[in-house]
């Protein structure tokens, strides 16, 4: 009976001396801990019973996959869209592409949109591999709309931003100073919040919490489906779009 319990999900009753005693390992958060033994002491009840309701159809494989996959895919996203689009636009103002740009007929919009589209196709594609080859096939097909729609957003949202910090700020060591702040501060807390049990009540209060609900949510199919959210992403896309063409115009003056 202690080795069938040791999956974290049954629950043993021990009835060899006479007495009743509940057997069961932890799960690892403490509010399902309580469910499991309270439906284990309505099983000894004299009343009858309910049966457990099964709200879901994953094994503890796939859920502990789907898991992986959404916050692996979340700290990526989070991580390509601003260093590798700041790492493109350091190099090419190094090599005087920015002045050069400035003489030529096209638009500041499309020069913003061309390394925004770059990065987010190249996130696309990685979320679509990564998800398949995580979850299979035929897993990947149910949940993969909703996924590569978070990752747009996550991607348009993030590049946005590395875009204008990566134009804005003078040499790559203070971006890196930032990204460093990003990383510890920012997604560190989303993480913490959402996988650890660690209560927060400020947390709802974070943007990245939310894009990182959303994402996980996607990969267990109840797809986030708040209009404001959604509302909210759009406007934010819009805003750090603005921002980083605003910095691309006062770098091009500078550059003369």
């Amino acid at each position: 009976m202690q080795n069938a319990c040791e999956d974290g999900y049954s629950i043993g009753i021990d009835l060899s001396d006479g007495t009743a005693k509940i057997m069961m390992t932890s799960c690892g958060i403490s509010k399902i801990d309580n469910l499991r033994h309270s439906y284990a002491v309505s099983k000894l009840s004299s009343g009858s019973a309910k049966e457990a309701l099964i709200i879901g159809t994953n094994t503890k494989d796939m859920k502990s996959r789907r898991e992986i996959t959404a916050e692996f895919l979340f700290f990526e996203l989070s991580a390509v869209g601003f260093l590798g689009l700041a790492a493109m636009l350091f190099k090419e103002k190094q090599m005087g592409v920015i002045r050069v740009h400035a003489i030529l007929p096209v638009g500041k919009s499309a020069f913003t949109l061309s390394k925004l589209i770059l990065i987010l196709f190249a996130d696309l594609f990685f979320s679509a591999i990564l998800t398949l080859c995580n979850l299979g096939a035929a897993a990947s097909m149910a949940v993969l709309p909703a996924v590569l729609l978070q990752a747009g957003i996550l991607s348009l949202i993030m590049a946005s931003f590395g875009f204008f910090c990566a134009i804005t700020l003078p040499d790559f060591k203070q971006f890196s100073l930032l990204y460093l702040v990003l990383a510890v501060f920012i997604t560190t807390p989303v993480f913490l919040a959402g996988q650890t049990g660690i209560v927060m009540d400020w947390i709802k209060f974070h943007p990245m919490y939310h894009l990182f609900t959303a994402m996980k949510n996607a990969y267990f199919q109840t797809p986030t489906t708040n209009v404001l959210y959604y509302a909210i992403c759009l406007l934010s896309i819009v805003l750090l779009f603005l921002l980083a063409r605003h910095g691309l115009n006062s770098e091009m003056k500078r550059e003369g």
